[in-house]
């Protein structure tokens, strides 16, 4: 069923794309679950690595500042 998706996936990912990035860029809604199996044996360069993870931290970051927004607009 995803045959075409796997493969431009698989090319997104190791251009340092994230999940949601490749979804959106795919425009089809691929189960996280998916991707992880798509992915599992993909070996990355040290700059690949790099740019995924600094991908990574720069979200989770920007998450738990909007967290900590809304939990501060929140009434006691």
């Amino acid at each position: 069923m995803y045959k075409e998706q796997k493969s431009k996936a698989i090319k997104l990912r190791l251009n340092g794309f994230t999940y949601s990035e490749i979804t959106t860029k795919l425009r089809i809604e691929i189960p996280k679950s998916t991707l992880s199996g798509w992915f599992k044996n993909l070996k990355y360069s040290k700059n690949q690595e790099k740019i995924l993870s600094l991908k990574i931290k720069n979200k989770i970051r920007k998450s738990q500042k909007k967290g900590l927004k809304n939990n501060k607009n929140k009434p006691a």
